[in-house]
């Protein structure tokens, strides 16, 4: 999870002194990666939740990158590249930590050519000019882009900070690189073609599921559920938990974390896939019971070992006694050719503790199994020590990113849980990583000892499914069943917003890296905006993703109304701010108008329904008890409550034509100036104000029912 973690310089008269007050701040007050050796040690390692290393390395730049030979940074500024990383990792760890000491390496290399001394604070615009110059030489298009905005970063935080404060404005010249799938070449249209799954592609996966009776395809054709009801990176399953399953406004929703956001957000499930979305959580839940006991015992019973049913050793038998060769293999899960050998031994009346015996298990001496009995008897207790250091992460006993105990992951399972040689390791806890998907998705070829060809099958070899021609393998990667829906997403007309947050994207624009529309499909959209001989209609126009006119909505004046979750804002934004606040508000004001024949805004209208009349019935409540503000909760939550019923009410309407406004009237939502007027009329009596106000009550009350 991010945290807040801030420097702030005393002056901005003395940058040495700045410089010097931040590396103090983050080498004494800040402690990340002090456990592999801090400001003392060149390299750290963040791993992150799919068991990944991503290496920050303080050294000079290398074409080889050899992670064993490289030249540290010089000081000072090493202090100051190791204090920049801890400071920014510190508030988020990310993957992408590589372009950030790239970008640091870049620098110290352009002061070094520059003749200049081995410190930040000598940076200057020539400095950076020539960083520039090197990150063009360095990089390819792509990476150049992702380095250039590091070193806009670095520019900017030396400036902030008051460590260079004259450093001049710089901005990344490098542009991204441009989506492949908006290409027009034949390399990228071919790339296309392969890239966006078929319809029988993706309804091989569903079969697949229904089909699955086995462990090992029940759970890898669950977790590709997961990435079919809405779109998802295919590292992100490994952050869903066993309780993110959730119903909440009458919808069943999945608490997902997305790769480029800091925070949990909901997925709502299309209704369709609710039974399947059920079942797969249902399907992972029970395959990785085991794996959860053994982490949630690793946590409560430090440097004690789980005894599992395959351990062979008296209830009594201590932490800390030697185990002999049989004992061991049994509590280690080795397989049965292996503990029959043993027994066989030990009818013999072999010896089980000798080098002889461990042989047996050892043939080919395992580098850690000699070191640990090397080193001492083997324990229970060793072995203990020796499953935390295994499956512990940094983290330990939490998730890297969402700060949840592992124990509670969805995807938890044993190690060698569905190996196909080896049984799994009882007092074991995994979330297999990304490449095992890929794995199940396409399939892998390897080499034997022996220098045989083999293949590991796909989840689709398996279950004989080939490609339409009947004879063609099927073969995908994780990101393309993303692919699929946001293309789909496309061509049904969801909003740009809409998806990228269904899809957990950072950036809406990002959306055009997944669009994967054929020609004829961008041919024909083309064809329906220019066959208009006129300005379409409001509702044509959303069709179409054209921007809606006041025109269109019934306005004279010129201009684009603004969406909202409901509809569309005709408010003049020339003249005063709006006095809703936005929100729900919209929905109830007479200067937004909705559109029948748009499903998605009367969902929304729904849900907003279900929320208010919830609100409601506890306003009443409150008024029961003669609660303080109850009565005037239930007449505002009333009165909204009742404009918002009706709306849907008249969407609904079959008399109502597909793309008919519909909106309050003027005269419902008054101004703060017209109900105060309406409150206090000085020259009528109190029985004419009330008059006044039974009369609007009636209009109301008259137009709901006529609705």
């Amino acid at each position: 999870m991010s945290k807040v973690v801030s420097f702030i310089p005393v002056t901005a008269d003395d940058p040495k002194k700045n410089l010097a007050d931040f590396v103090t701040y983050c080498r004494d007050t800040l402690a990340l990666y002090e456990d592999q050796g801090g400001f003392a040690v060149h390299q750290w390692i963040y791993t992150d939740a799919n068991g990944r290393k991503h290496a920050m390395r303080f050294a000079e730049y290398s074409k080889k990158n050899d992670p064993y030979n490289y030249t540290p940074f010089h000081e000072p500024f090493l202090s100051f590249a190791q204090a920049y990383v801890r400071f920014h990792q510190e508030q988020q760890q990310v993957t992408s930590i590589g372009n950030k000491t790239s970008a640091l390496a870049t620098v110290y290399d352009a002061l070094r050519d520059l003749g200049r001394s081995q410190d930040i604070m000598d940076v200057d615009g020539v400095v950076i000019s020539k960083t520039s110059e090197l990150i063009r030489q360095r990089n390819s298009e792509a990476r150049r882009y992702h380095i250039g905005n590091e070193l806009e970063m670095l520019a900017n935080f030396l400036r902030e900070k008051a460590i260079c404060p004259s450093l001049p404005i710089w901005t990344n010249p490098y542009p991204r690189q441009r989506f492949r799938a908006q290409g027009t070449t034949a390399e990228d249209k071919a790339w296309q073609e392969e890239r966006c799954p078929s319809i029988h592609q993706m309804l091989a996966l569903a079969d697949i599921f229904r089909m699955a009776e086995e462990e090992y395809d029940q759970y890898w054709s669950s977790v590709i559920v997961l990435l079919m009801f809405a779109p998802g990176r295919g590292s992100e399953p490994g952050s869903l938990m066993v309780d993110s399953l959730i119903e909440e406004d009458g919808r069943l929703k999945v608490l997902w974390f997305p790769k480029k956001k800091a925070e949990w957000t909901k997925k709502i499930v299309p209704v369709q896939l609710e039974p399947v979305v059920r079942d797969a959580f249902a399907r992972l839940i029970k395959i990785g019971k085991s794996a959860r006991i053994a982490a949630k015992f690793a946590f409560e019973n430090p440097g004690k070992f789980m005894r599992h049913s395959r351990c062979i050793t008296p209830v009594d038998f201590g932490e800390d006694e030697p185990l002999d060769v049989l004992q061991f293999s049994c509590a280690m899960n080795y397989a049965d050719v292996t503990i029959e050998k043993l027994k066989i031994r030990q009818q013999e009346g072999k010896d089980l503790q000798g080098d002889d015996a461990w042989r047996v298990i050892n043939p080919n001496p395992i580098k850690w199994l000699e070191n640990m009995r090397a080193s001492g008897p083997v324990t229970y207790r060793r072995l203990a020590e020796l499953t935390h250091d295994k499956y512990c992460t940094h983290s330990w006993p939490n998730m890297p990113r969402s700060n949840r105990p592992v124990w509670d992951s969805l995807l938890l399972v044993l190690d060698m849980q569905f190996h196909a040689d080896f049984l799994p390791k009882q007092f074991s806890w995994v979330i297999p990583n990304i490449n095992a998907l890929n794995c199940e998705l396409g399939g892998r070829d390897y080499q034997s000892n022996s220098g045989k060809k083999l293949r590991i099958k796909s989840i689709f070899d398996r279950f004989n499914k080939v490609d339409e021609d009947g004879k063609t393998p099927i073969m995908l990667t994780s990101h393309q069943p993303r692919v699929w829906l946001s293309t789909w997403a496309e061509r049904g007309g969801m909003s740009a917003w809409l998806l990228a947050q269904w899809a957990g994207r950072a950036n809406k624009n990002d959306n055009k890296a997944y669009k994967f529309l054929t020609k004829e499909e961008k041919d024909k959209a083309a064809k329906d905006v220019i066959r208009h001989n006129q300005a379409p209609t409001s509702l044509e126009a959303v069709r179409l993703n054209l921007p809606v006119t006041y025109e269109s909505l019934g306005i004279d004046r010129p201009g684009v109304a603004h969406p909202t979750l409901y509809g569309f804002c005709v408010r003049d934004w020339a003249m005063a701010p709006c006095l809703k606040g936005g929100g729900e508000a919209c929905a109830s004001c007479d200067d937004h108008k909705c559109i029948k024949g748009l499903d998605d805004k009367l969902e929304n209208l729904e849900s907003l329904e279900s929320g208010l009349s919830r609100e409601l019935s506890r306003a009443a409540l409150q008024l029961d008890v003669k609660t303080f503000g109850a009565d005037s909760w239930f007449r505002f939550l009333g009165f909204r409550l009742g404009k918002i019923r009706a709306i849907i009410s008249r969407l609904k309407d079959l008399d109502t034509p597909e793309g008919a406004h519909v909106c309050v009237p003027p005269e419902l939502d008054p101004s703060p100036l017209q109900r105060a007027r309406s409150a206090v009329v000085p020259e009528a009596s109190d029985a004419d104000q009330q008059s006044v106000r039974s009369s609007m009550t009636k209009k109301f009350l008259g137009w709901v029912r006529h609705a």
